[in-house]
């Protein structure tokens, strides 16, 4: 599942997208806020826009990730590992143990890839791994 939030841009911008748990409504207390902040220089016949991609995992005790950037510029990245509290024997967590970006060679990023595992007792979660674009269009 990948889904995505455009916002266009025409100087110092700020910008805020409440990154939710595919788990819950509304906004859980493991969920998190995506506040990206871009100066873009004005020129002459082009527009320039943020968008917000994610992909989340199926439900499982090491989840993983992966969400591509559908070849625009990425800016940033980030991860929310969604367990389930009271979900999991004697109260044990499923944490967040890698969120970093995905290179097809070492000058162009890709995506975002995440990962996490459960702590001694089974702890299924779900990762949810978000990226940052910056495109352009002509105007």
């Amino acid at each position: 599942m990948s889904q995505g939030g455009r916002v266009d841009v025409t100087s110092w911008y700020s910008t805020k997208q409440y990154c939710s748990s595919p788990t819950s409504q509304g906004k859980p207390a493991g969920g998190g806020e995506i506040t990206t902040f871009l100066i873009a220089i004005r020129a002459a016949g082009i527009r320039f826009f943020t968008n917000v991609h994610y992909h989340h995992s199926e439900r499982e005790a090491h989840p993983s990730a992966e969400v591509s950037a559908n070849g625009e510029v990425v800016v940033s990245g980030g991860a929310i590992d969604n367990f389930i509290p009271g979900g999991s024997i004697g109260g044990s967590l499923n944490m967040l143990t890698a969120s970093y970006p995905v290179f097809i060679d070492p000058t162009q990023i890709t995506g975002w890839k995440a990962s996490g595992k459960d702590q001694h007792f089974p702890s299924p979660a779900i990762i949810r791994a978000c990226v940052v674009t910056l495109g352009a269009e002509s105007v």
